[in-house]
């Protein structure tokens, strides 16, 4: 579907899911486009759906570090974010190379993946950090970024299986992700994929960043964890499945 042919129905649709895609980023830190992608790639091609929805995650990205006062950590982010920029040419060169209806399938497969991997891994491996490792999780991670807007699943799985405090690991993925994000969206405008259209549907859906935000700040510490997480993988999983049924569909 072209970003013209959006119907108010459907704009309805994918102003809730930034709504509840924002308020999962307010509380957690991440995981933004792993519940807004797999449902945007529903109505839109995937080539839409990445320049679309990187402006509003930047966005709210940056709303989350300046409203908890984190101070960047750039010093122990410096190697995933060298990673992560070499792997953004990578991820457009992907996405202007791949056919749309295998792209958003394979989006949609990653996103399942990543899902069940933040159910099934234990909540620590004890992994160490290292430089080589660092760099090759920030190549992936900015290859996704670009190809599939999924910047922030592979650097959060890695960092929460090694020995990263929690301050420290919201200081780290916020940093490396407002950076990539940022590259991102420069190299996408570069490119021709970030454009008038896309920009005037970002305003459409810019108060679904804004309201929840607040919303969530306010009411997280009543909501129980667990069952927030469950909530939120549930979607993800359900949307994914769904993201590859509508793909399929027109293949068979």
């Amino acid at each position: 579907m072209n970003i013209n042919d959006i119907s108010l129905p459907i704009l309805v649709v994918l102003f809730f899911v930034i709504f509840v895609s924002s308020t999962v980023q307010g509380t957690t830190s991440f995981g933004f486009n792993l519940v807004a992608t797999p449902i945007f790639l529903i109505f839109l091609d995937p080539k839409l759906v990445i320049p679309i929805l990187m402006p509003l995650t930047a966005a709210v990205n940056l709303g989350v570090i300046l409203w908890n006062y984190q101070i960047p950590e750039f010093k122990k982010s410096s190697i995933l974010i060298l990673g992560g920029l070499i792997g953004l040419p990578i991820g457009i060169l992907i996405l202007s190379k791949s056919n749309p209806d295998y792209l958003k399938i394979s989006t949609a497969i990653i996103i399942l993946s990543f899902a069940i991997l933040t159910i099934t891994i234990p909540e620590k491996l004890n992994l160490k950090r290292s430089i080589f490792q660092d760099f090759f999780i920030g190549l992936g991670s900015g290859i996704f970024a670009t190809s599939t807007s999924l910047s922030g699943p592979l650097i959060v799985l890695y960092l929460t299986n090694t020995n990263t405090s929690k301050s420290e690991f919201r200081k780290i993925i916020s940093c490396f992700l407002l950076f990539i994000q940022i590259c991102s969206i420069i190299m996408l405008a570069l490119s021709g994929y970030i454009n008038y259209d896309t920009l005037v549907l970002d305003v459409k859906l810019l108060p679904a960043i804004i309201i929840p935000f607040f919303i969530a700040i306010k009411i997280i510490k009543s909501i129980n964890e667990k069952l927030f997480k469950s909530i939120v993988l549930g979607i993800v999983i359900f949307s994914s499945i769904s993201a590859i049924i509508s793909s399929l569909i027109p293949l068979i």
